[in-house]
């Protein structure tokens, strides 16, 4: 994505230092999913403790040279061969500089594909799209379209090709609307307009 691609960019200007714990920035909360009773599918398993600091080493990067971390990676140990290795867990970027985390990127147990990426799109300190992978493929996204803390809008990929989008129109934890995509194509809608999900 092209937010990736940026906080990979970011990185790479920036001089990194290793430190021992994290300052890393609150902020870009976590969205909360649908409520009971919604029939929204469950998203897939994600490992958080990826982006904990306990035990972990913790590199930072500052992009924009201010003197203050932009980028935090977390790194820890593993045994792989024989021997100890650093395997990346997390990478989180504080894209605008504000203090605030606006991306976060986990990875899977090798440190080499991402199973997870929230991006705070408005810079108000909570994530408003949640995008999860399955073997390195985009498998689904969230969005937080009325920025209340829950996603209104799922899109289900199948070989990172949008296959099915549900919608929440009305904000109720409900899906009430359906559209399913056939080669990249819109070939139909459903609406749910009794409420009955």
């Amino acid at each position: 994505s092209a937010l990736h691609l940026l906080g990979g960019a970011l990185l790479l200007t920036g001089a990194l230092t290793a430190c021992g714990t994290t300052n890393a920035p609150s902020g870009g909360g976590e969205m909360s999913v649908a409520s009971p009773g919604g029939n929204i599918p469950a998203p897939p398993q994600i490992d958080r403790s990826k982006c904990s600091d306990k035990g972990k080493e913790i590199v930072t990067a500052d992009t924009n040279q201010d003197k203050k971390p932009d980028v935090w990676k977390f790194f820890e140990t593993q045994t792989q061969g024989g021997q100890k290795v650093q395997v990346l867990t997390c990478k989180q970027v504080d894209l605008n500089h504000d203090g605030k985390i606006d991306a976060v990127y986990y990875y899977d147990d090798k440190g080499v594909t991402t199973t997870l990426e929230e991006f705070d799109l408005d810079f108000d300190g909570k994530f408003d799209l949640t995008v999860y992978y399955v073997n390195g493929k985009k498998v689904r996204e969230e969005l937080d379209t009325n920025f209340d803390g829950k996603p209104d809008i799922f899109k289900y990929y199948e070989d990172e090709k949008l296959v099915r989008e549900e919608l929440d129109t009305n904000y109720d934890g409900k899906i009430d609307q359906w559209q399913y995509f056939e080669a990249g194509r819109l070939d139909r809608i459903g609406y749910d307009t009794l409420g009955t999900g």
